[in-house]
């Protein structure tokens, strides 16, 4: 019996479909413009008075970090909707990703004194790692839905 998208699972599925555009977003809005408006040269360049020597690694884990999230959460949305064994097992990994990501993007901040970021970010990734590890570890429904039986050929 080929089981559907439904109950709790809607929502990881809402948020890898809606990832990828919030990250487009923020790549037209927040990253380009680092790189097109000088940004870069003046945050980067040790004889600039807005030199810090954590800025370059920064921008270049956010900007990294970004474009994984992005391809990940489309690769993920792909297999959802394919129904794939593998799915559970690499949503998990995504999940431990993002606190980590978060984490050091978080103690990459706290380097740059004109900087005070929000551990909110870690904390919130967090949550989510609690709340959602163990459902695609122990529940019923992703083991019914995503099970070799089930994946779309």
């Amino acid at each position: 019996m080929k089981k559907t998208i439904s109950g709790l699972l809607i929502l990881p599925f809402i948020g890898l479909a809606i990832t990828p555009l919030f990250m487009y977003v923020n790549f037209e809005d927040n990253i380009i413009p680092i790189f097109t408006d000088g940004t870069w040269e003046r945050l980067t360049d040790p004889l600039s008075k807005d030199y810090n020597e954590y800025w370059s690694w920064l921008i270049i884990f956010r900007t990294s970090s970004d474009a994984f999230i992005m391809l990940s959460s489309l690769f993920l949305l792909y297999l959802f909707l394919q129904k794939s064994h593998h799915l559970p097992r690499l949503m998990i990994i995504f999940i431990a990703m993002n606190v980590i990501i978060n984490y050091v993007e978080y103690k990459l901040a706290k380097q740059i004194s004109e900087m005070n970021p929000s551990l909110n970010p870690t904390l919130f990734a967090l949550l989510g790692a609690i709340i959602w590890i163990p459902y695609f570890k122990i529940s019923k429904k992703v083991k019914q839905t995503f099970s070799k039986q089930n994946e779309i050929t």
